[in-house]
C-alpha cells in the first residue's frame, strides 16, 4: 500500500547527511574567506540539526538556509533526482 512505504526507499542511499556536511563546512576555504569578510559576516550563524551545529545563510524575508558546500551539491542533485523519479526540475526545486 501506498501509505505504508517509506517515501524514499532504499532503492537510492542519500550519500550526504548532517556529519558529512559539517566535515566539509569545516574544511571549505571558500566558507572561512566569506566568514571573516565584513560584508556577509552578518549573514551566517550557526543552527542545531540533532546534536550536529552547522552554519547557516539568512536570505530575503527571513528564510535561513543551510549552507550545502559546492563540493556536496552534484551528489544532493543526483540523489533528489533520482529518489523524486526523474520528477522535473520544479517538483525537485520546492522539494529540496
Amino acid at each position: 500500500m501506498y501509505l505504508n512505504r517509506c517515501f524514499f526507499e532504499d532503492k537510492v542511499k542519500c550519500p550526504i547527511d548532517f556529519s558529512v556536511i559539517k566535515e566539509v563546512q569545516e574544511t571549505d576555504s571558500d566558507l572561512y574567506r566569506r566568514l571573516k569578510d565584513e560584508k556577509d559576516r552578518d549573514i551566517f550563524g550557526k543552527k542545531t540539526f540533532g546534536d550536529i551545529k552547522l552554519w547557516t545563510e539568512s536570505v530575503k524575508d527571513g528564510i535561513i538556509l543551510l549552507c550545502v558546500l559546492k563540493k556536496l551539491v552534484t551528489d544532493l542533485l543526483k540523489w533528489y533526482h533520482s529518489a523524486l523519479i526523474h520528477s522535473g526540475t520544479d517538483r525537485m526545486h520546492n522539494t529540496m
